[in-house]
């Protein structure tokens, strides 16, 4: 692990992101920490494009082969998944994401038809992907776009965004 990117090593909690958080501290986010903070999701659902919005990292095609290779970082995205997921509504076991109860969009704002919640997950559903967990990240799109018709009127763009999350470039080992 000494040979991992900055990035990696913050994924195995060897170093803090640039805003002196370790992995684990944002794992321990409350939900309205979760809600209000926007500079963590960039560090645990990283992409291979610097964020619009707030500096970040860049998973470069090293990082990718990287995560294909640990189970360690895989499961610590899983575990960021789980940290999310739970903020918004749902819950997993294994590949199976479903909601925890009725969802409703006064409590989980996602379901409305604009919120910032839904480029997060089009942003966890593509980061999954890059990272070598496909069949998470499809399970991710598919709960969200199941979830999304049940119980809100999310904008039919963001649909689009879901579908089209987990496209990434072959990764060549």
């Amino acid at each position: 692990m000494q040979n991992f990117s900055p990035l990696l090593q913050f994924y195995a909690n060897q170093i803090p992101d640039t805003h002196g958080r370790y992995i684990e501290d944002i794992w321990e986010f409350n939900h309205q920490k979760l809600e209000y903070t926007h500079n963590f999701i960039q560090w645990i659902f990283p992409l291979e494009v610097m964020s619009r919005y707030h500096p970040s990292p860049i998973l470069t095609k090293q990082d990718r082969l990287d995560f294909a290779h640990s189970d360690l970082l895989k499961q610590h995205q899983q575990k960021s998944l789980d940290v999310m997921l739970d903020f918004w509504g749902m819950v997993r076991d294994g590949l199976n994401i479903v909601e925890k109860g009725i969802l409703t969009k006064k409590e989980y704002t996602w379901l409305k038809p604009h919120d910032h919640n839904q480029l997060r997950m089009t942003r966890t559903i593509h980061s999954l992907a890059l990272c070598d967990q496909p069949e998470l990240a499809l399970s991710l799109q598919q709960a969200l776009l199941v979830i999304a018709d049940k119980y809100g009127n999310v904008n039919p763009k963001i649909f689009d965004y879901w579908l089209n999350a987990t496209s990434v470039p072959s990764l060549d080992r």
